[in-house]
C-alpha cells in the first residue's frame, strides 16, 4: 500500500483572522480561481471512498434494497424523463 504526500496550506484561525483574510482570498479566487475558496473550509478537497463491502457485511442486501426502489416515486410528476434515464 502506498500513499501520496500532500501539502496543505495552513490558514490563520479565529473569527478575526478569517474576516481579515476573506476579502483578500475572495479577490484571489475571482482573479485566478485559486486559493482558499476553491476548497471546503475545514476538510479540503481530500475524499476517500471505501468499497461498501469494507464497511458492512450486509452490502449485498443494501444494494438489492437500493435497486428495488422505484425512483419515479421520488421525483415530481413533471420531472424531465431524462432524470430517470440517468
Amino acid at each position: 500500500m502506498s500513499f501520496n504526500s500532500i501539502t496543505l496550506a495552513l490558514l490563520p484561525t479565529g473569527w478575526t483572522a478569517a474576516k481579515l483574510g476573506a476579502a483578500e482570498q475572495l479577490a484571489v479566487y475571482y482573479k485566478n480561481r485559486t486559493g482558499r475558496y476553491t476548497i471546503t473550509h475545514y476538510s479540503g478537497s481530500i475524499v476517500c471512498f471505501l468499497p461498501l463491502q469494507n464497511i458492512t457485511t450486509t452490502h449485498t442486501q443494501l444494494i438489492e434494497a437500493a435497486a428495488a426502489v422505484d425512483l419515479s416515486n421520488l421525483l415530481p410528476a413533471d420531472a424531465d424523463p431524462s432524470l430517470l434515464a440517468g
